[in-house]
């Protein structure tokens, strides 16, 4: 854990020694995101070489049987999809003038940094990084809001209370000869006492055995950032009291895919090399062809003698129940430490063409909705903050507490099941006129709503015209009324 900017000075390693395990955990987990799992070297090669035991015993070359399943990208984009792809709203309690211009300004604000869109690939990273990065800027472009990838970012604790930050540093490498393989380091400091001012450095980066040393500084500005607040905003994952960073979510499952992926390719593995079965039968039926070659003429009539074996494929029974009921099992944990549960992961107890109700499919999907939820709750307070933020540089007072944030769950809503709700709500009263029926499911014009209501109407009239005696024409249109 860091607690002062000592890691920044002249001569000390980079990276930190007390976050090169984060930042070797990024690297995995963006393989595992990008579904990398196969290449040599990478994140399950030593699980692949169960594969390929004893072949090279044999003088046989390794062949390569693995499906990779990558649930890790699949996790993560769901759970981005039930926070974000149903966008919140986010709104001002007041009706006033005084509110309407505040509601004006955040939707410019929305608008103009892609907030939602922004969030959702925060999301992502959240999921799978534990942590992710945002921060505001504003120059001659406008307003916007960067995702930093948090391998750039070092947070600096307050030594007496981990959860409080006090500087929130950027560092990453740059090229600069790559024959030679000389790189700088460009350092950005952002004191969250001292808002106002951004410290930019560029160290040189030594090279010593294989590990790189901070060198002199090359070059230091303090740079004016406009704002009188830190335009730096974090979002963990799942937050501890005994960590500065997050929590991510692949840790608990990546045993449970790494051991799928074998298993699925020790099946793959078993029935190719049982595809072709062998032929056995008596010695006569084979023959031979011009060039000296043995063959069976299959669909040839063999006579043979009395004892004789008659021509079969010798076949073999693969038992692999033991092999299925593991995966079966192993997928029952996957859905359970991924928080996703069978139905988000598009399972839904092997029902072809079965689409759960609106209220079933929510009791399938409690846990990934619990799990989207949380990481709602965390963005909460950070949007609120980036959204008064942003609006003081449009000149426009809003505190936090002015703002609501409406969550969707992102699910699809069950049209059917919320006619039946307002209907036991309203005593079975209409919640919607003929004509915007007609108009909202035809996506008829207003013009061709209104004809084929009057249609209705007129085949109403022929059918019951005792019940539609009061109904009158209009003098001007002609139309039933």
């Amino acid at each position: 854990m860091l607690t002062n900017l000592n890691f920044l000075n002249t001569g000390e390693p980079w990276a930190p020694e007390c976050e090169t395990d984060r930042l070797k955990t990024y690297d995995k987990n963006r393989e595992l995101f990008l579904g990398e799992h196969a290449k040599p070297g990478g994140v399950y090669d030593e699980q692949f070489k169960r594969l390929n035991n004893g072949l090279e015993q044999l003088g046989r070359a390794p062949v390569n049987y693995i499906v990779v399943l990558n649930y890790f990208k699949l996790t993560s984009v769901r759970t981005a999809d039930l926070a974000f792809s149903e966008p919140p709203q986010i709104t001002v309690a007041d009706n006033d003038a005084e509110g309407e211009a505040k509601q004006k300004a955040i939707d410019y604000i929305i608008n103009k940094t892609m907030l939602y869109k922004r969030g959702h690939t925060a999301t992502i990273d959240c999921d799978r990084y534990a942590d992710t990065v945002l921060s505001l800027s504003s120059d001659e472009r406008g307003l916007s809001v960067d995702i930093t990838p948090p391998k750039f970012y070092f947070a600096v604790a307050d030594p007496e209370s981990i959860i409080k930050i006090t500087h929130h540093v950027f560092a990453w490498q740059r090229e600069v000869d790559k024959d030679r393989r000389l790189y700088h380091l460009h350092i950005q400091i952002h004191d969250v006492n001292n808002p106002g001012w951004v410290d930019d450095r560029v160290h040189a980066l030594d090279s010593l055995e294989n590990k790189q040393t901070i060198g002199e500084l090359i070059s230091r500005d303090v740079l004016e950032t406009g704002f009188d607040f830190c335009p730096v905003f974090r979002v963990s994952n799942l937050e501890t009291s005994d960590s500065v960073y997050g929590v991510d979510s692949y840790n608990d499952i990546d045993s449970v895919i790494a051991e799928l992926e074998v298993r699925i390719a020790q099946i793959n593995r078993i029935l190719d090399k049982h595809a072709d079965p062998t032929m056995a039968g008596p010695r006569n039926a084979i023959e031979e062809d011009s060039s000296g070659k043995s063959y069976v003429p299959i669909g040839n009539y063999f006579g043979l003698n009395e004892g004789e074996r008659l021509p079969e494929y010798i076949t073999w029974e693969a038992r692999l129940e033991a092999n299925f009921k593991l995966l079966d099992i192993l997928l029952q944990q996957l859905y359970t430490l991924s928080e996703m549960g069978s139905a988000l992961l598009g399972d839904f107890s092997q029902k072809t063409g079965q689409v759960p109700s609106g209220s079933a499919l929510r009791r399938l999907m409690m846990s990934p909705l619990a799990k989207a939820r949380r990481i709602a709750s965390n963005f909460d307070p950070v949007l609120k903050n980036l959204v008064c933020a942003a609006a003081s540089t449009q000149n426009t007072v809003i505190e936090p507490e002015e703002i609501t944030i409406r969550w969707n769950d992102g699910l699809p809503q069950d049209d059917a099941e919320m006619a039946n709700i307002m209907s036991v709500r309203t005593g079975g009263k209409s919640t919607i006129s003929q004509f915007s029926a007609i108009r909202r499911m035809d996506g008829a014009t207003d013009e061709d709503a209104q004809a084929e209501l009057d249609e209705i109407r007129k085949d109403d009239m022929s059918t019951y015209p005792l019940d539609l005696a009061g109904d009158i024409n209009d003098p001007a249109t002609g139309a039933i009324t």
